[in-house]
């Protein structure tokens, strides 16, 4: 990708009541913290790369006060729906430029990561990552007038192919693990206090899904497209 201006966009419901699934794992309080802990990495990754226009997607004044209060800005959004609020943010900011959208929950998270979803997007490609499983996606990059909608959630990887390759958009899977771990289950936070996280990818996956490849990139061949 070209030095142009890229907005990248982290979503972020509260720090009261977000992760949730974690409540019966650790006390309220520790949880509130560990998602402005992991917010403010993920922040801290994305202000160390080059060309990011970024801006914390919330509708939570806490949230917002924390983020100016560290010299951030805000997307104000009504409500706690992820995909709208992204969308609206998008619309509203992007102005003709690539759109990062990254979640806030990615402890492993390293510059590096970022810099290569930049480098496989080459010239207009959609670059999403993947999660741990292969089955969910961390971040995505949309090339500049992209009109893919947001569409995180369960199983959101097979979505956001299948709706890139509708509008004829090229495609290249991100699997690295400072993207791939996020936080959301008393598991996920086992994987990364036992550092396991960099062998949460299967390799039968990669493998399966290896054309070309860059810094664990992989762009989707006609054989791997089937999977989705």
């Amino acid at each position: 990708m070209t030095d142009e201006r890229i907005v990248a966009l982290v979503p972020v419901r509260s720090f009261r009541d977000g992760k949730n699934r974690l409540a019966g794992a650790i006390a309220d309080t520790e949880r509130s913290r560990l998602v402005v802990r992991m917010l403010d990495h993920v922040l801290d990754c994305l202000g160390q790369v080059g060309r990011l226009d970024c801006r914390v997607v919330s509708g939570d004044s806490e949230v917002a006060e924390h983020v100016r209060r560290r010299g951030g800005r805000i997307a104000p959004v009504a409500g706690n729906c992820l995909n709208p609020a992204l969308d609206n943010a998008a619309a509203i900011l992007g102005n003709g430029a690539p759109i990062l959208a990254i979640h806030a929950d990615l402890p492993l998270l390293a510059p590096d990561d970022i810099e290569a979803m930049l480098d496989l997007a080459g010239s207009g490609e959609v670059v999403i990552a993947a999660d741990k499983a292969v089955q969910g996606t961390n971040a995505v990059l949309q090339p500049a007038g992209c009109p893919l909608p947001f569409l995180f959630g369960p199983g959101s990887l097979a979505r956001f192919v299948r709706a890139a390759q509708h509008r004829g958009l090229c495609v290249n899977i991100c699997l690295r693990p400072g993207l791939a771990l996020d936080i959301d289950t008393p598991s996920d936070l086992a994987a990364w206090a036992g550092d396991r996280a960099p062998g949460t990818i299967p390799l039968r996956t990669y493998d399966t899904l290896r054309g070309s490849d860059l810094a664990w990139g992989v762009r989707l061949s006609e054989k791997s497209k089937a999977m989705f």
